[in-house]
């Protein structure tokens, strides 16, 4: 069994000309278990409080404003250059290994912007050197209920969250599949297990296979898309 995310098997070979899988036909897909959503944040020295703000800034600063990710094609840096392209501006990135180090040099004022995923950005959510502007989820999250969506601040459609999903083997017989999915579903509706995930700001769902496997399969399409469209590709 794998247990992964979008970050780690929707966006890679989108981006990576030698990714060795096939993510449409080397792993099945069984059930999703989590979902969380990322917040943009800015360091509190640049001169805005607001996305309404940010944009304008952006877009008076052409490349001024400079941004953190974990790496090149990860979900932040695709999610930021396609919000920098709704926009119509202009950031320049700054690839680490890592969200930590990226969120760290935001803090300290290196960077203007991260998008940073909530369960990441908990600990230091409450910093006076950050700002938090807006999530990504299509509602408000609730660890900051005063933080609204893109959609709220006036980035129309801008609605992004990931997913935390199990996945098997390739042709897994559907009735082990079935079986596995229903233990799932069983074990996210526990108590215990839905209280781990909420704490780290993780969102305990249970979908079938099916389901889980058409947005998988969607997200897929989707990277591709856009990854070619704004040649996005990992150095080799």
């Amino acid at each position: 069994m794998l247990v992964n995310n979008d970050g780690g098997l929707a966006i890679p070979p989108a981006v990576d000309p030698n990714f060795k899988w096939d993510p449409m036909k080397d792993y099945a897909p069984v059930a999703q278990v989590g979902e969380f959503t990322w917040a943009v944040l800015v360091n509190s020295q640049l001169p805005v409080t607001s996305m309404k703000e940010l944009i304008a800034y952006a877009r008076e600063h052409p490349g001024a404003l400079n941004y953190g990710t974990p790496g090149t094609g990860t979900l932040p840096h695709m999610a930021t250059e396609m919000f920098a392209k709704q926009i119509g501006a202009r950031m320049t990135h700054v690839p680490y290994k890592g969200a930590a180090p990226a969120l760290s040099d935001l803090i300290a004022g290196v960077l203007s912007l991260n998008i940073q995923s909530i369960p990441t950005v908990l600990g230091q959510a409450s910093s006076d050197r950050l700002r938090m502007l807006a999530v990504l989820s299509g509602e408000r999250v609730k660890a900051f209920p005063n933080v609204p969506t893109m959609q709220e601040s006036g980035v129309d459609g801008f609605v992004m969250s990931s997913w935390n999903g199990v996945f098997a083997p390739p042709n897994l017989p559907a009735p082990i599949r079935d079986k596995l999915t229903n233990a799932l579903a069983e074990a996210m509706k526990t108590p215990a297990v839905q209280e781990k995930f909420r704490a780290l700001s993780l969102d305990p769902v249970a979908t079938d296979a099916a389901a889980f496997a058409k947005r998988y399969y969607a997200e897929v399409a989707k990277w591709k898309a856009f990854a070619a469209d704004s040649n996005i590709r990992i150095a080799q």
